[in-house]
């Protein structure tokens, strides 16, 4: 409970991934539709980001703990739309050369990616306070806090399952480092493959993954198998203690509610590609 109010502080998840998204006015909408029944006491304080314009900025409320589930999912979901552009705003500002303005706008970043605008200035509020109307972000400073924001400043170790062509491309590529991923090892039922060396990282046999999760508290693993045997390792990674898959596999996977999954499915964005470029080739 806050002090002086009664009521209880929104959640990190909510002020995080909703606050900077809409007007107030549409955030007491979101959350009457999602906890019509719940009578929520609002206070909002207001900061401006760089341009000057009012960003809510706290919110509280006194919906009951049990009932806050929905509210929670739906800032889920936007967070999750907001963090797969935050990468592609931090790849290009890496790509910039080290002579490069030291300050750059929403408008500027906006302008290079072919985004919008409003989207930028949203996405960049909710991760950086460093905004100045007139001035924009200081280059460096923005880079540092959506790296801070993504978790890329701290490494999160992972093993790798099927260590065939692509599993031994992401057993090679070095740039995850700069993502905070590292790849122990990789993990083969192949006996052939297994106990070989790839790009310097061991290749086992399945047999030794329980020792290798418990030992380093391994929490991601990779799924890089064929479709046929996706859903059998997956149960062995969970049942190993891992809790985030990150699924080559082109299926999909049953898992328990808190487990997170994140698929990789080249077909949908092959499908995806060939669409635009018929209607393009159509005159759409």
């Amino acid at each position: 409970m806050e002090q002086g109010t009664g009521v209880e502080p929104a959640s990190a998840a909510w002020e995080a991934a909703v606050l900077p998204m809409y007007e107030p006015c549409m955030v007491i909408d979101i959350i009457a539709d999602a906890a019509r029944n719940c009578n929520p006491h609002f206070e909002m304080f207001s900061r401006k980001d760089e341009k000057g314009f009012a960003i809510p900025g706290k919110i509280c409320y006194n919906i009951p703990e049990h009932e806050r589930n929905e509210v929670e999912n739906v800032a889920q979901k936007i967070s999750n739309s907001v963090l797969k552009r935050l990468p592609v705003y931090l790849s290009y500002l890496k790509s910039l050369p080290e002579d490069a303005p030291e300050n750059i706008s929403a408008t500027t970043l906006a302008a290079a990616l072919n985004m919008g605008e409003v989207q930028v200035r949203k996405d960049l509020a909710l991760v950086s306070d460093g905004g100045r109307p007139k001035i924009g972000y200081q280059r460096l400073g923005l880079v540092e806090d959506i790296e801070q924001f993504l978790g890329y400043d701290n490494t999160n170790d992972a093993v790798l399952i099927g260590a065939g062509k692509l599993g031994r491309a992401l057993l090679g590529y070095s740039g995850f480092s700069e993502y905070g991923l590292n790849i122990v090892a990789a993990f083969d039922s192949d006996a052939s493959v297994a106990g070989t060396d790839a790009s310097g990282k061991p290749v086992l046999p399945l047999s030794a993954l329980e020792d290798l999760c418990s030992r380093r508290k391994i929490l991601i693993g990779i799924l890089t198998v064929p479709a046929a045997a996706a859903q059998g390792v997956c149960d062995l990674l969970i049942r190993n203690g891992i809790k985030a898959i990150w699924n080559f596999a082109p299926t999909h996977l049953d898992v328990p509610p808190q487990i997170l999954v994140q698929n990789e499915n080249m077909a949908t964005s092959l499908a995806v590609l060939s669409k635009h470029l018929s209607a393009q080739m159509k005159g759409y």
